[in-house]
């Protein structure tokens, strides 16, 4: 109490003293329009085209708000500054979203994997911020979660600013599974990947060919922001 009074927290956009993301602000961002993750037309609740989807290609994506004003500086602040509590508000204006998106609160046997950020960057900022908020988003849904099924096995440069065949050739052959999980495949499980923002898609759909080619069945990708 004695902290929030001499610390208070300040809308990470218009830095009013009513907490890090304020209503006011909120509502000048639109929630995303659910989309194909393949093509990027418009899909009910976000399931990939049937003239799409192919062995390889994401079962679907969930994006919850466009990447812009409030929403994004809460992003951009979280991965960089690192605020737990910010963190923490993503986390229940986001389950608010997502439990009215039938298709993924409808899976069952989910486990949730955040997109592993490569250890030099993640050593270099001390934290991943995907890790922390899969890890309320799991326990909130009752999913399973793991940190470390899929590994980042080279370092890639950061996508933003890149165009998309530069992203795209920037991820490829960037994961791999662990091979301390070689057997979990055989649980059936359904795999939710979160990352926080959707641009091109690029290192999303290049999670999903590594769990697929290792016998995941279902994965659906989850993002905070489609850009």
């Amino acid at each position: 109490m004695l902290f929030d009074f001499l610390f208070p927290k300040r809308c990470v956009s218009c830095q009013k003293k009513v907490g890090y993301i304020c209503k006011s602000c909120l509502r000048l961002v639109n929630k995303a329009s659910p989309f194909c993750p393949v093509c990027l037309e418009p899909s009910i609740d976000g399931v990939t085209h049937f003239k799409c989807l192919k062995k390889l290609s994401l079962d679907g994506i969930v994006a919850i708000w466009l990447y812009r004003g409030v929403i994004r500086k809460a992003i951009l602040a979280l991965k960089y500054k690192f605020i737990s509590d910010l963190a923490r508000d993503l986390v229940s204006l986001s389950l608010l979203s997502l439990k009215d998106n039938y298709s993924i609160s409808s899976l069952k046997n989910v486990i949730l994997v955040p997109i592993p950020l490569n250890k030099k960057r993640s050593n270099w900022r001390g934290f991943n911020q995907t890790e922390f908020l899969g890890r309320m988003i799991a326990s909130s849904f009752g999913w399973k979660f793991s940190s470390n099924l899929l590994l980042r096995k080279k370092f890639t440069k950061p996508q933003a600013g890149l165009g998309k065949k530069e992203r795209r050739k920037n991820v490829k052959d960037a994961f791999a599974i662990n091979p301390q999980f070689a057997k979990i495949k055989n649980d059936n499980l359904e795999v939710v990947i979160l990352d926080d923002v959707f641009t091109t898609g690029s290192t999303l759909k290049e999670a999903c060919k590594v769990l697929k080619r290792n016998g995941f069945k279902t994965v659906w990708g989850l993002v905070l922001a489609k850009s």
